[in-house]
């Protein structure tokens, strides 16, 4: 019998599979997403297959939400924590740095960032 946790998280490996089977079906010429729109949408699962420890895919998504806008300090932000949770602190940091310096009033990444530095005894 499932636990009420191993059912949830089925229900959310459908859903994701769904949903992610919808980019196979081809495009009939609709204005479909921008890029923008396309990079946050990966940069929301990305987000969610690192709470889920699901990090090769999670990077996918990460690396194809860069790919779509590379200046969105969201982006930079989710990636400098994915790289720290993979213990590349170089890259980690220097994600973090661009994050700040495209958006210099963000506080979270400026808490995630002072954390880091902290953590690493900076």
């Amino acid at each position: 019998m499932l636990s009420k946790r191993n059912l949830r998280l089925l229900t959310f490996a459908a859903g994701c599979l769904a949903a992610s089977s919808c980019a196979l079906l081809p495009d009939f010429g609709g204005d479909g997403m921008s890029n923008e729109e396309e990079a946050h949408l990966n940069l929301q699962m990305g987000v969610r297959y690192m709470e889920l420890n699901m990090l090769d895919t999670a990077k996918e998504k990460l690396d194809i939400s860069y790919d779509l806008d590379s200046s969105n300090p969201d982006v930079l932000n989710a990636l400098a924590i994915y790289y720290e949770r993979v213990q590349n602190d170089e890259q980690a940091g220097d994600f973090y740095q661009k994050a700040i310096d495209k958006a210099p009033d963000n506080y979270s990444t400026k808490n995630n960032f002072g954390r880091f530095l902290c953590e690493h005894g900076q």
